[in-house]
């Protein structure tokens, strides 16, 4: 079972995936994903250092995310053509 603080990173990552899909990177902020999150800039910093190392993880969720989906459709049953085509 996931702890509060974890649960909240998430949350954080999942907002911040927002907004720098949104905005960019150069445009997010702090101030707004801690907005949005609805915490202060203080707690987001208390679990990420920097905006930079906040879209490093932010990108390690995504990728951990789309392995996880393309392993799936490895572990199945059947030849790769008949799961994804033939290319």
């Amino acid at each position: 079972m996931r702890t509060k603080s974890e649960e909240r990173r998430q949350h954080i990552l999942a907002i911040a995936a927002e907004v720098f899909l949104q905005v960019g990177f150069e445009k997010a902020s702090m101030a707004e994903i801690a907005q949005r999150v609805g915490g202060s800039k203080a707690t987001l910093y208390s679990y990420f250092p920097s905006k930079e190392e906040l879209f490093v993880a932010v990108m390690d969720r995504s990728a951990e995310q789309l392995m996880g989906t393309v392993f799936d459709q490895l572990l199945r049953p059947g030849s790769p053509e008949e799961c994804c085509g033939d290319g």
